[in-house]
């Protein structure tokens, strides 16, 4: 029989033990991680393939939504769901009932004040400022009808008016009606919509805290104090931004025949990335713009940032409230700005052998950035891009000119000649151009201008027969160009192919350029006309004549060649 071991060295025989738990665990785990990736590697392409050709890409219900695809619709539906089914199961009376909807009221009201800095939320959870709006918007909408459901289910079935009018919960009731229709009148009145819907916000907030004085106060101190700390906290974000040289700024407006560019010079330098944008404030553009904010996507930026300052340039085409305003301001003159920012996804294009990408009319502001960053890392070998294709449709001849030097500098930059340039611009009837006429410009080729109205499926097909590798197709197109070329890239069934839709959305042609017309004192009748007529003109239409492109435009604008 051995001897028993002291009780210090009992302990012995666990260390070895451990040891070996210890290093199978190791192996075990690199085993495992080594089979993921051996499965991933093989299923994910094929996922990610059946994913997008299947939900994502797809439009849902093209009657109602040309921009909601499956993917959207089935996210939608389902929180729409979990909200009926967490107020309808369990309750058994109409006091229930109405108790349940006030408390899934305020949850939802609770998730709304994070809505506050819709940007600084989107930035931080990676989403595009859209996805992150629109889940506020449907938060929204579901907390007011929750909200009206228990004032239906609470009032009594005969109520003095007398009665009605005094309580708190009637004027919540009111005040959820009131954001509930304003809300359809976004779009239509932007900056007065963003002072109402708070003015209406911190009514039902006091109609609120009254009505549950003497009930459970928890929800309201609550929402309360997390909303008075968002407001802080952006406040605090927006102060500090100030002070270190970013929030403050100037511009400048440069006109052109439809649009505006936006010049903005900040004291400390940074360097934006594609799909940056930021929240301007300009205090004295007018009586009530120190209260108005609206995100501008940078456009464009010198290559060469100065350590004292930077420069950035908003393409803009003027519609209500703020942009409309910029209508007004003179030429020669700076503006002190407040700049918000800069937030912004970007979408990885550098990844891609061959990128076409897709404008029509304004959105072109939102896809030069891309080939811009795209071209600068060529150069340098950061990017796997070979081939990059502009495709943009003009809705006049002479929308050219906004860009007219920024695309000369990236023809400049381009030493490798990967870009190529497609213009569709509206027919010119006059003697030397005939509908469906092509022009080439600049050296070797690279930009073409064709005169007729570009046919997207024809205009795929042929994009898809020059591809090489993994491609990418960037699009900043209004709502029928986009839902066109969704379902083409469904068609076309590609796994090598990928889409990525800018989160702004151009207006369709014509929707601003009649108040564009009105602001300046435009004949609206001759605008459309000159749409089609307009004596506009690319020179050098010799592909040995240079590197230079010049729009002219015979009527306001006459470049010189250089």
């Amino acid at each position: 029989m051995l001897p028993s071991l002291p009780p210090q060295l009992q302990a012995l025989p666990s260390i070895p033990l451990w040891y070996g738990i210890i290093c199978g665990s190791i192996i075990l785990t690199l085993f495992v991680v080594r089979v993921f990736t051996i499965v991933y590697r093989y299923f994910s392409a094929k996922i990610v393939f059946y994913f997008s050709n299947r939900l994502l890409y797809p439009i849902a219900f093209a009657q109602v939504s040309k921009r909601m695809s499956r993917w959207n619709f089935l996210l939608v539906a389902g929180y729409i769901l979990v909200n009926v089914v967490f107020v309808a199961i369990g309750p058994n009376n109409r006091e229930a009932w109405s108790l349940r909807a006030s408390r899934m009221a305020m949850m939802n009201l609770f998730i709304l004040i994070f809505g506050k800095k819709i940007s600084v939320i989107g930035q931080v959870l990676g989403m595009k400022y859209n996805s992150y709006a629109n889940i506020h918007y449907l938060t929204g909408y579901l907390a007011v009808i929750e909200g009206l459901l228990h004032v239906f289910l609470s009032a009594s079935q005969v109520t003095p008016i007398s009665k009605i009018w005094p309580d708190p919960g009637f004027r919540g009731a009111v005040c959820l009606g009131a954001i509930f229709l304003t809300g359809f009148f976004q779009n239509k009145i932007y900056e007065i919509h963003k002072i109402a819907h708070w003015i209406l916000i911190i009514i039902l907030i006091q109609a609120i805290w009254a009505h549950m004085a003497e009930r459970q106060m928890i929800y309201p101190v609550l929402w309360v104090s997390v909303w008075a700390f968002t407001v802080a906290l952006s406040t605090l974000w927006r102060l500090s931004s100030i002070l270190r040289g970013r929030g403050l700024g100037k511009v400048c407006i440069k006109k052109f025949d439809t649009a505006l560019q936006v010049h903005l010079k900040v004291r400390k330098p940074w360097r934006p990335s594609p799909g940056t944008y930021v929240h301007l404030t300009i205090p004295f553009l007018s009586t009530f713009s120190l209260f108005q904010s609206h995100p501008f996507a940078i456009a464009w930026w010198p290559e060469e940032v100065c350590d004292a300052e930077s420069n950035f340039v908003f393409l803009i085409k003027p519609h209500r409230g703020v942009t409309l305003d910029l209508l007004q301001c003179s030429a020669d003159k700076w503006y002190t700005a407040i700049v918000d920012g800069p937030y912004g996804i970007s979408f990885p294009i550098d990844t891609y052998g061959t990128v076409f990408i897709i404008a029509t009319g304004i959105g072109i502001a939102g896809v030069l950035p891309y080939i811009k960053n795209t071209i600068t890392g060529y150069n340098s070998f950061d990017v796997k891009t070979q081939e990059i294709c502009l495709i943009w449709h003009l809705e006049r001849e002479g929308d050219g000119e906004w860009v007219e030097d920024w695309m000369n500098e990236m023809l400049q930059a381009d030493t490798k000649y990967i870009l190529r340039i497609e213009l569709y611009t509206p027919t010119r009837k006059t003697s030397d151009t005939q509908r469906g006429i092509m022009k080439n410009y600049g050296q070797h080729g690279r930009l073409r201008k064709i005169y007729e109205e570009p046919n997207w499926p024809s205009i795929f097909d042929q994009c898809m027969g020059r591809k090489r590798g993994k491609t990418a197709i960037l699009t900043c197109v209004e709502t029928e160009v986009e839902a066109c070329l969704r379902e083409l890239v469904v068609q076309h069934r590609d796994p090598n192919v990928s889409m990525h839709v800018h989160e702004f959305h151009p207006p369709a042609f014509g929707n601003m350029l009649k108040l564009f017309g009105d602001k300046n004192g435009i004949n609206m009748k001759e605008i459309k006309q000159d749409s089609r007529t307009s004596p506009v003109a690319l020179t050098r239409p010799n592909s040995n004549s240079g590197r230079r492109v010049t729009f002219e435009s015979g009527g306001h604008r006459n470049m010189h060649k250089r």
